[in-house]
């Protein structure tokens, strides 16, 4: 079973970043905004590291990037993550039940490098049995090297792995490596694939149904 991990375990409020890392490096916040969009490929799938993201932001909004002020902003990003985010209700206790049926988990995430420590801070590393970050792999999804990486890591052929992911893009991804793919949709506005589930409980059953 990959889990995917933002919308589909846990959800971040991105207001407060969009208002205070900008604020804190006294640029204007639309400037900020078209800086941090342009670099947001390469922080994802680990060509920049985040304290290189934020120094190119601050010195195309037209600041010098001294590495105190960059410090800060890699610093203030971190706690405004922990701080904006909320574990869905059904996550723990899905985690926990798929392992007790004895599948193997792993965590799927197209990311930047601050999500290991706040899956850590929040102990659901502990839940799953590997991790499979953009960041850290140099790919991300739907880019058929991470779903491979994952397999690996799980030493299993694809047509034994469920992927579980609000993304319909992602879903067809794993599709194409002959992964199976359970799209979760939250939200009533969501776009949505053709196999969906509204929870990783509703997921935990169709999987356990399926033997």
């Amino acid at each position: 079973m990959l889990v995917d991990v933002y919308e589909t375990a846990l959800t971040c409020d991105f207001d407060e970043h969009r208002r205070l890392l900008p604020a804190r490096a006294g640029v204007d916040e639309v400037e900020w905004d078209v800086a941090f969009q342009a670099l947001g490929d390469l922080v994802t799938d680990g060509r920049l590291t985040m304290f290189d993201a934020y120094a190119e932001i601050v010195a195309r909004c037209g600041r010098t990037p001294d590495a105190g002020l960059i410090g800060d902003l890699v610093a203030l990003d971190r706690a405004l993550l922990r701080k904006g985010v909320h574990v869905f209700n059904d996550t723990v206790p899905a985690l926990r039940a798929l392992r007790a049926d004895g599948l193997r988990t792993a965590f799927l995430s197209n990311c930047a490098e601050n999500t290991r420590p706040l899956l850590e801070e929040l102990q659901l590393l502990e839940l799953v049995d590997h991790v499979v970050l953009s960041n850290e792999i140099g790919a991300a999804k739907p880019d058929r090297r991470i779903y491979q990486h994952a397999l690996d890591l799980l030493d299993l052929a694809p047509e034994r792995v469920v992927l579980i992911d609000d993304q319909v893009g992602f879903c067809r991804g794993a599709e194409e490596v002959g992964i199976s793919a359970l799209q979760i949709a939250r939200f009533a506005a969501q776009p949505t694939h053709g196999n969906a589930v509204t929870s990783l409980s509703d997921a935990h059953e169709r999987i356990a149904a399926m033997g």
